[in-house]
């Protein structure tokens, strides 16, 4: 490869009132309500959010079919973050093991879907920046299991494939029911009824200090067996109670202090999480 794709500066964004937008009001409606309208800050991130921001950053254009000739490169300034180093000693390693063809034919990366009156009237105010939407046939899933076990048996299709990091290696099971991919499967076949969807494939890695074949696995979440009216509902009532929670500024003192020991940034400040008449001015 010649010709070289340079990531110069990181992006950092979100879809706008997408899942993660629902699970933080969730989580507590004052804080989110709160962050409305504050642009998010990648230095306000977490070392382990910046890495994850780094390696989707990278991965996109490492499957976007117009770099696909392409070296992958990283601007030398950036590398003064230890984030982008991690990141990059990720990548070094998966790009070994995988090719940037290996998806069959790549749909879109970073493929944004906002409300249209059917989204609307179907699922609510949501929105989704899917990672990367492929289409594979037969000889593209044959060849993809060779390198990607974990896709073994799969059936040909479109499929939206979600990239991950983490510490530590998750159960299938625990990606069964995650809201993040069954809502990324309706949103695209809303927009899209004539190329129905197959499933979402989590496309992980894992931080491991040394990198093995463990370290990357894959793993697919197909739609819920239910109806599609009730599981539409159901999502619906997710969306619109998360609204509420932000409207009213519903604190939730569970959240103050995260599961890995961190306190919120607006607790003693901001927020009083015992003081009930506490409104945001």
């Amino acid at each position: 490869m010649s010709e070289k794709a340079v990531l110069h500066t990181i992006k950092h964004g979100s879809s706008g009132r997408g899942q993660s937008y629902y699970k933080a009001a969730h989580e507590c409606g004052f804080r989110r309500a709160y962050y409305n309208g504050i642009t998010q800050n990648y230095n306000d991130s977490t070392y382990e959010q910046r890495v994850g921001i780094i390696m989707h950053n990278i991965l996109e254009m490492y499957y976007d079919p117009t770099n696909a000739r392409q070296e992958i490169v990283v601007a030398d300034d950036l590398f003064q973050d230890p984030a982008v180093v991690e990141a990059w000693r990720l990548f070094a390693e998966y790009r070994s093991r995988f090719a940037n063809r290996e998806w069959g034919t790549v749909i879109g990366v970073e493929y944004l879907i906002t409300p249209t009156p059917l989204i609307l009237s179907r699922l609510g105010n949501v929105s989704g920046r899917l990672d990367m939407v492929v289409e594979m046939t037969a000889e593209d899933v044959e060849a993809i299991s060779m390198f990607r076990p974990d896709l073994l048996g799969i059936e040909p299709g479109v499929y939206i494939v979600d990239h991950k990091t983490s510490g530590m290696r998750k159960q299938p099971a625990q990606w069964r029911n995650e809201l993040q991919g069954i809502l990324y499967m309706r949103l695209w076949e809303l927009m899209n009824p004539d190329k129905p969807c197959k499933g979402t494939i989590y496309n992980a890695i894992v931080t491991h200090k040394e990198l093995t074949d463990k370290s990357f696995y894959c793993v697919v979440q197909t739609m819920p067996r239910v109806p599609m009216d009730e599981l539409d509902a159901t999502i619906q009532a997710f969306i619109t109670s998360g609204e509420r929670l932000v409207q009213i500024g519903q604190k939730n003192i569970l959240s103050c202090v995260s599961s890995y020991g961190r306190e919120c940034a607006l607790l003693g400040t901001v927020c009083d999480p015992y003081d009930k008449s506490q409104k945001l001015t």
